[in-house]
């Protein structure tokens, strides 16, 4: 065979090949692009559903443990305030007009001093005295000890408040309901009233009085802004600040029956039949003051109960109740102050 002829042939066989269809390369059908779209939706789904639980988990976590944590700090809070106290009333005295606790009362406390009596949405729980330094802030200073800068008419107590140098403030503590269309957290809040004995010290009208006559022993009991009303300044609903939101607000009538009894010789407030128709959140127990004008050694005892809502917070349905949602917290308190002390005779 001659070398051109081996050329041709194999110029043949190159043709030969160039011209063999080479086979299809691989890939994915439309069905397999389906499917695995659908797995990894499915995967996708599944992950953000576990992020979005364990996202709500550690809300409502965070929810119920600052809802504890704000309802331990309100009542150190008040704990603290207590111990200053001098007198605290009597539950009896503050949404009932007659009472055991209060046998001479001719109206209740808070009906005194502009806050509506029988009012289910803004129960008075905790009322009592105490004193304040004065002056009650430096922008507000007690006149010079010669009182010359003073009316005629307030040189009497400008001279008292320079030897006294405090003067008494009565403090009540309310539960009141967010249900007045303010932006509130939760189903009730705690405000904290007080009504100071001077309106201004320095300013005119200087020496200004919130009320007339001081609560001295053994008129506590009585004491309803004598000499003083609404209208002319003696109004503690002018002077309020919320202690804390989230507060459970659920009627007593048909809560559950957990709540702690008060000992026998303690005044519950709010007192039976207020508490039926109101809530059970927020209560206290106040040890009896004696009521015999004998002297007496007396340290008021008083134990304060405290229910909060993390419901709303926690982004639960608002009419769920769970337990575990609902931090119930209690404390004791003794009123460092001794009531109708007789002090010791010396030999």
């Amino acid at each position: 065979m001659t070398t051109h002829r081996w050329h041709r042939l194999l110029r043949i066989a190159l043709l030969t090949r160039r011209s063999t269809p080479s086979p299809p390369s691989q890939g994915f059908t439309v069905i397999e692009l389906l499917i695995g779209a659908f797995i990894g939706f499915m995967a996708l789904s599944g992950l953000l559903y576990l992020m979005t639980q364990v996202l709500q988990t550690e809300q409502r976590d965070v929810a119920r443990t600052e809802t504890q944590q704000e309802m331990s700090l309100a009542l150190n809070f008040i704990r603290e305030e207590l111990q200053e106290a001098i007198y605290v009333y009597p539950g009896g005295c503050l949404n009932t007009l007659v009472s055991a606790d209060c046998p001479a009362r001719t109206t209740t406390l808070n009906a005194g001093l502009g806050l509506p009596d029988g009012n289910n949405s803004n129960i008075p729980v905790l009322a009592f005295w105490k004193y304040e330094a004065l002056p009650y802030t430096t922008s507000d200073p007690i006149p010079n000890p010669n009182c010359a800068t003073v009316p005629a008419s307030a040189v009497g107590e400008c001279t008292t408040a320079n030897v006294a140098r405090n003067a008494l403030t009565l403090v009540l503590y309310t539960l009141r309901r967010n249900n007045d269309g303010t932006q509130w957290q939760g189903p009730a809040r705690l405000v904290r009233y007080q009504l100071r004995k001077y309106a201004s010290l320095s300013t005119a009208p200087a020496m200004s009085t919130n009320y007339a006559n001081d609560p001295t022993d053994p008129n506590f009991l009585t004491w309803v802004c004598q000499n003083g009303t609404v209208a002319n300044g003696c109004n503690i609903a002018n002077n309020s600040n919320v202690l804390i939101d989230s507060v459970d607000f659920y009627p007593a009538a048909t809560a559950p029956t957990n709540t702690v009894p008060c000992p026998a010789d303690y005044s519950r407030s709010p007192r039976t039949p207020a508490i039926n128709t109101a809530s059970d959140s927020f209560y206290a127990c106040i040890a009896q003051p004696p009521t015999q004008e004998t002297s007496i050694d007396f340290m008021q005892d008083v134990q304060v109960f405290l229910r909060g809502n993390a419901v709303a917070r926690a982004g639960l349905a608002a009419n769920s109740r769970p337990p575990s949602y609902l931090p119930s917290l209690n404390m004791r308190t003794q009123v460092r102050s001794v009531f109708r002390r007789t002090p010791p005779t010396l030999n």
